[in-house]
């Protein structure tokens, strides 16, 4: 009996669950509406509408080519105007360039002339130096002579006297070397260098003719630079150009499909 019950009530609960499901199937306003086929009408009005607005694209992108050659004519026309000038400021930036090197050389040439007149100082400094500490050592190795017969602690006064004159008389010998030593460097450098300055030439003078030199480069540079540029432009309008060609084409492509598939359906 317990077994009987139980299937009577899973039977009725079954019934009851799938109730709506049947009611949705035997009842019509309850039924989803089938999805719309469209027909021949609908379809040409659709495409009519498309070729409506791909016309209206072939024009803006005909349009954009128009202004993209307009463009570059005139970026064509502006590097023209910029041709001459940029000839001139090249010819000008290698006469400047000789210039700047001419300049550079007598910069050099008088740094040269006024380390040397300083070696000269220096040299005649160790020199004085050098004299005196050798006046100085004889006077020690004279001492140490007199205090032979003296006693142990005049000797050995009179010998350290005698080895601190020797290390000074060393160092200023040294000095005085390398003193020479740099003198006879720089006077082989003035003997080329020499060349490149006049007598009128000074700190005063070539610094401003290497301030002239510089401005006027720059000058010239931007002109050169302007130039550049504007062949840049002028590249960059022609790839304009070239993408509003494709971008057109593009688009006469898919109006003429879109014609195609039209004139496919008929009037």
């Amino acid at each position: 009996m317990k077994t009987l019950a139980f299937c009577l009530a899973l039977l009725f609960t079954t019934s009851f669950a799938c109730q709506p499901t049947i009611n949705d199937a035997l009842n019509p306003a309850t039924k989803a509406p089938p999805l719309p086929v469209p027909n021949q009408q609908t379809m040409k009005e659709k495409l009519d509408a498309d070729i409506g607005t791909k016309e209206t694209e072939v024009q803006d992108a005909k349009q954009e080519v128009e202004d993209a050659v307009a463009e570059v004519k005139n970026k064509e026309k502006e590097l023209a105007n910029l041709e001459q000038s940029n000839k001139d400021a090249t010819t000008a930036l290698t006469t400047l360039n000789t210039e700047k090197e001419t300049i550079e050389k007598k910069e050099n040439a008088l740094q040269v002339k006024k380390d040397l007149d300083a070696a000269k100082m220096k040299t005649v400094t160790a020199t004085g130096k050098n004299t005196k500490a050798l006046a100085d050592l004889k006077a020690a190795n004279d001492e140490v002579t007199a205090k032979m017969g003296g006693s142990a602690a005049e000797k050995m006064t009179a010998a350290a006297a005698q080895k601190a004159a020797q290390e000074v008389a060393d160092e200023a010998k040294t000095e005085l070397d390398e003193a020479t030593a740099e003198e006879a460097r720089l006077e082989t450098a003035w003997t080329t260098a020499k060349a490149d300055v006049t007598a009128m030439d000074n700190d005063t003078s070539v610094k401003a003719d290497k301030k002239k030199n510089a401005d006027e480069i720059t000058k010239q540079q931007g002109i050169v630079n302007d130039y550049i540029n504007k062949q840049k432009e002028v590249k960059s309008a022609k790839d304009a150009q070239k993408d509003a060609e494709a971008k057109q084409d593009d688009a006469n492509a898919e109006l003429k499909k879109l014609k195609d598939q039209r004139a496919a359906l008929g009037n």
